[in-house]
């Protein structure tokens, strides 16, 4: 049987029914799209992460780390642990 014959028998026995159970039907026919409708929606957000992250990526400001007077950022690196080492010193000896 093709869809189109299915469907038109399908609505003929719905609009057989009582009014109540015509309405039930149709709540249940909604409910089914809108969740068929969201999950493709998820699907759809999902298959483009990568373009959501670029954008967001783009979108963030910079700025600050682009003034930054940074030569090498392994040197600069080491120079922060050496400045926390120095500031956490006196917790680690139990001197604080």
């Amino acid at each position: 049987m093709s869809n189109s014959n299915l469907l038109e028998k399908t609505m003929d026995m719905a609009l057989q029914l009582p009014i109540i159970e015509r309405l039930q039907l149709v709540e249940r026919l909604v409910a089914s799209v809108e969740h068929d409708i969201t999950t493709l929606q998820r699907v759809a957000q999902g298959s483009h992460w990568g373009e959501r992250l670029v954008s967001l990526i783009e979108s963030l400001d910079l700025s600050d780390w682009e003034e930054m007077d940074i030569d090498d950022p392994v040197q600069w690196v080491e120079h922060i642990r050496k400045q926390d080492e120095a500031r956490l010193k006196p917790f680690w000896d139990g001197d604080k």
